[in-house]
């Protein structure tokens, strides 16, 4: 049975003392959902294409949709996992430090699949409630990590 999953990653940063994530607004194309406008969502999220592991889907998505490669020799850790028990659809977030990007980061609007994606910027740890809420888990527990984590060195799932 070939097992589905999600993978994104969680991008931070550090920014006037305080932690960050980096964000962009999503809205779907598909006249289905248009109806919800649009959301703010965390960056470099997608489903199994040909990857050969979720970090793998995490990293072409955070090279699709901003444009920025992850530095050779990094693992982020993997920061959550969930699994639909109904669907056994796996969803994995991977922490990634936003100094272990390299690249010019995307700064105009692009359309991904049936997302139009733009607004690219850094929200405030304390204003992780502004994302959509089903990714709002990751955020707080990629949090958690980095407070609980001072050596950055986070173990992988």
């Amino acid at each position: 049975m070939r097992r589905d999953w999600h993978s994104a990653a969680v991008i931070w940063d550090f920014r006037d003392n305080e932690i960050c994530f980096l964000v962009q607004d999503s809205e779907s194309l598909d006249p289905q959902y248009k109806r919800f406008g649009k959301q703010t969502k965390s960056v470099g999220g997608g489903v199994k294409d040909e990857d050969a592991n979720h970090l793998a889907t995490a990293v072409r998505e955070v090279k699709e949709e901003i444009w920025l490669r992850l530095r050779d020799g990094v693992a982020p850790p993997c920061i959550d996992f969930d699994e639909d028990p109904n669907t056994g659809h796996e969803k994995y977030f991977f922490l990634i430090y936003f100094g272990d990007l390299i690249g010019k980061m995307r700064d105009v609007d692009i359309d991904d699949g049936d997302s139009h994606l733009s607004n690219l910027r850094f929200i405030k740890s304390s204003e992780f409630y502004l994302v959509y809420e089903t990714q709002r888990p990751a955020l707080q527990k990629a949090l958690v990590v980095l407070l609980e984590s001072p050596s950055h060195e986070l173990v992988g799932c």
